[in-house]
């Protein structure tokens, strides 16, 4: 039989893939991927990943470089084969080297710290600047969407302050 490659990739989840079930279902996990509370330092989530003009999604999140600021989230640990199938699902190529940068999403190496303590070198999806807003804009997402986050930083027991900024987002949100 042919040995698949199974590499661990510890993802860091910021948006709606901050929740077990949407991340499970994305990645057709027969058995649950369990996320674990963390956070990065100097990246903040941002609103300025296009979504539909028509639509119901006005944006999605993405993450970017802001020194000082910190990004609270879960940390993933996936397969190479679950990996390569979330970036799919994000509408990126499978992550291989030279097509990292093309799709959606482009996959950024980032030092995760873990809420135990434990700091691990992992990666998560940054928007590519084609599928950003113009200038990056920061446009706020539904209802629907912050829902998601939401309840998963809730059921994670994120850092009260990002779970208060996005009940900020909620308040503006349609």
């Amino acid at each position: 039989p042919k040995a698949s490659f199974q590499r661990v990739v510890p993802y860091f989840a910021y948006g709606s893939n901050l929740s077990g079930s949407v991340l499970n279902r994305r990645i057709g996990a027969t058995k649950a991927v369990v996320p674990e509370p963390a956070l990065v330092q100097d990246f903040q989530v941002v609103f300025n990943m296009r979504g539909s003009i028509v639509g119901p999604e006005p944006t999605f999140a993405s993450a970017e470089v802001k020194k000082g600021a910190v990004m609270h989230g879960a940390l993933y640990r996936l397969s190479a084969n679950q990996f390569a199938r979330l970036c799919l699902s994000e509408g990126s190529p499978p992550p291989i080297p030279f097509a990292w940068q093309i799709g959606a999403y482009q996959v950024e190496e980032i030092d995760v710290q873990l809420y135990s303590g434990e700091t691990i070198k992992g990666v998560t999806l940054c928007a590519s600047t084609f599928a950003r807003t113009p200038f990056g804009v920061e446009i706020v997402p539904s209802k629907r969407y912050l829902g998601i986050m939401k309840d998963a930083a809730e059921e994670l027991d994120l850092d009260a302050s990002w779970i208060r900024r996005l009940d900020q987002y909620m308040a503006r949100a349609r």
